[in-house]
């Protein structure tokens, strides 16, 4: 997990007021969404966050997300 937390470029992270506490939570639900452990979001395991956050969404407008976010 840390690994990964270092990644983020900290000028970024102080820029977005993002607290060291909030991206260990970022983190952690990232690596539980990422069932494969391939270090990415595929489509279906967004939905599956989607599904868990109650938003009904089909895979068109995850693909639309996918395609304007990544």
């Amino acid at each position: 997990m840390y690994l990964l937390l270092e990644d983020f470029d900290e000028a970024i992270v102080e820029k977005e007021g993002v607290t060291p506490e909030e991206l260990e939570t970022f983190q952690s639900t990232f690596m539980e969404l990422d069932y494969d452990c391939n270090g990415q979001l595929a489509l279906d395991e967004i939905k599956v966050l989607m599904i868990v956050l109650g938003e009904k969404v089909d895979e068109e407008e995850i693909q639309m997300l996918f395609d304007e976010y990544d």
